[in-house]
C-alpha cells in the first residue's frame, strides 16, 4: 500500500518544487548539507538521496518548515529513510527522523531529535507532515499503513517536541478495510481554541465497522503536562487488523 521504489525519489522533486523548508540562503542550504553529510553520509545526485553504503537506507528530506518557538527561529526538520531494493520485503519498513533545529555560528544543530522510527511498509517510508499545533507549537504527524492478506490498516502518530526528544502524542487508526464488513476512514484537523494556547485535535470517522454504520466527530484536548492528546473514553484508537 505504501511502498514505491521511487517514493524518497518523488519527495526529493516535491520537495524542490514546492520548497518546503528550502532554506533560504546559500549559507541555510550550505549548513543543511553539512548536517546530513555529517549523519546520513554522502549525496547521490543521479538519485537525490544521501546514503553511507549501498546496503544501507537512503535519506532525503521529506518535512521541513522554519518556525519561531518564544521569539527564537527554529527549523521542523523530518529525514526520511528507505531500503535499497535487495532489503525490501512486505515486512520491512522505512525510517523517519525527527529533528528541532537551530542555527549557530558553525551551522545547523539539532536542540531536539528522535531517529529511527520504523514508518511504512515494503522498505519505504510513510509521509511526514509539519503541523501548527499552538500558538508557538509545532509537531510533526506521520502517515504510514501496510496491506496483506485481505486487509488495509492507515496509521496516523502525532509527534510533539519534548526536552531534547519527541514524545509521541497521539495515534489512531486512520484506516482499516477487511474487503468484507469495516471499510473505516478518519480525518485530523487541528483547530484553535480561545480557551487555550494549544489547539484542539478533532477526528471524523465515517464509514462501517463490523457491518454497522459509522459517523462520528470526537475532539481531543490537549494534555501539556502528560504530552499527549486526551483520548475520549468512546474512542476506539486501534481498529487495524
Amino acid at each position: 500500500m505504501m511502498a514505491l521504489p521511487k517514493t524518497l525519489l518523488l519527495c526529493a522533486i516535491a520537495f524542490m518544487l514546492v520548497g518546503v523548508g528550502c532554506p533560504a540562503s546559500a549559507h541555510d542550504r550550505h549548513a543543511l548539507n553539512a548536517f546530513m553529510a555529517d549523519r546520513y553520509g554522502e549525496w547521490n545526485p543521479a538519485e537525490k538521496y544521501w546514503e553511507r553504503g549501498a546496503k544501507e537506507p537512503r535519506y532525503a528530506v521529506c518535512a521541513a518548515k522554519d518556525i519561531e518557538v518564544d521569539g527564537e527561529p527554529r527549523q521542523m526538520l523530518a529525514i526520511c529513510g528507505e531500503l535499497p531494493d535487495a532489503r525490501k520485503s512486505h515486512a520491512a519498513s522505512g525510517y523517519v527522523d525527527l529533528y528541532v533545529m537551530k542555527r549557530t555560528d558553525t551551522g545547523l544543530a539539532p536542540v531536539a531529535e528522535l531517529t529511527g522510527i520504523e514508518s511504512g511498509s515494503f522498505g519505504a517510508p510513510g509521509s511526514v507532515t509539519v503541523i501548527r499545533l499552538g500558538k508557538d507549537f509545532y509537531g510533526f504527524e506521520e502517515k504510514s499503513g501496510w496491506s496483506g492478506q485481505g486487509y488495509t490498516n492507515g496509521f496516523t502518530s502525532i509527534y510533539v517536541p519534548f526536552g531534547d526528544t519527541f514524545h509521541l502524542a497521539l495515534r489512531f487508526s486512520s484506516a482499516a478495510e477487511d474487503s468484507r464488513e469495516t471499510c473505516i476512514e478518519r480525518s485530523i484537523e487541528f483547530i484553535p481554541s480561545p480557551n487555550s494556547p494549544t489547539y484542539v485535535a478533532r477526528i471524523t470517522s465515517s464509514g462501517r465497522d463490523q457491518g454497522k454504520p459509522v459517523s462520528r466527530v470526537y475532539t481531543l484536548h490537549y494534555n501539556p503536562k502528560k504530552h499527549e492528546y486526551i483520548m475520549p473514553k468512546d474512542f476506539k484508537a486501534d481498529i487495524g487488523y
